[in-house]
């Protein structure tokens, strides 16, 4: 018996083929995040993490609708194999303001923070 998802019709070799959730979406919200694949999306209510597919271009303060398929996350969901369609720009949400700590805590996961620390050194320009 193997542990794959009988709800699926794709080979094997598709990352999907492993995945017993069905997509979601679409979410529209605000990018607050975009490097590289990663994108985070508020939509008023919250954020969350999202991996795409493929790279498609989006920065912060533009609005967009997704649909992805939801996997576990170290706190709450995420969505991977995203795909994003622009619909313009909005404002950012105000960030939560928070401590190192409670940025540790997962309380936040997802969500624009702003946390207020103490620089001790800069290694960006060490060799």
């Amino acid at each position: 018996m193997t542990g794959r998802p009988t709800n699926f019709r794709l080979a094997p070799s598709s990352p999907a083929y492993w995945r017993p959730f069905k997509p979601v979406g679409p979410l529209a919200g605000v990018v607050t995040y975009a490097h590289e694949t990663a994108v985070y999306l508020w939509d008023g209510t919250g954020g969350i993490e999202m991996q795409q597919s493929e790279t498609k271009r989006v920065a912060p303060n533009d609005l967009v609708d997704a649909v992805g398929f939801p996997v576990i996350g170290s706190y709450t969901p995420i969505l991977t194999d995203v795909s994003i369609r622009g619909r313009g720009t909005a404002k950012q949400p105000i960030p939560f303001s928070t401590t190192a700590d409670g940025a540790r805590s997962g309380r936040y996961d997802g969500q624009l923070i702003t946390v207020t620390a103490l620089l001790e050194g800069d290694e960006s320009q060490r060799r």
